[in-house]
């Protein structure tokens, strides 16, 4: 079963706020805390980073020869209800080659749309 985690991006101090205890995060925006909320979503990249959503990763997609290499955010879905790297699934991704290089709130021009 998956763990569920979260972190907050506190948007005034700019800094990351990871959870001691599940709900922290939570918690602290109802306390009226500037939140950017991101999940943990079950995958740790090749280095043990705990990926999470909002996270600028690099990674090698499957099926390709020599496997092709690229960079991208991690995103919820709604249409496919899951979590992707751009328009990968991460069923298409090598997943021991994933590595975190940062995120959408610390690193925001890391990744260019």
């Amino acid at each position: 079963m998956r763990e569920f985690k979260f972190r907050g991006y506190h948007l005034s101090t700019r800094t990351m706020l990871q959870e001691a205890v599940t709900g922290d995060v939570f918690r602290w925006y109802q306390d009226g805390q500037e939140l950017a909320i991101m999940q943990y979503i079950g995958i740790k990249d090749k280095n043990g980073v705990e990926i999470y959503d909002g996270d600028n990763v690099k990674f090698q997609v499957a099926n390709s020869t020599p496997p092709d290499k690229f960079q991208d955010t991690v995103r919820y879905s709604e249409l496919n209800a899951q979590f992707q790297l751009g328009l990968f699934s991460f069923r298409m991704v090598y997943t021991s080659s994933l590595e975190v290089i940062g995120n959408i709130h610390q690193n925001p021009g890391l990744i260019q749309d």
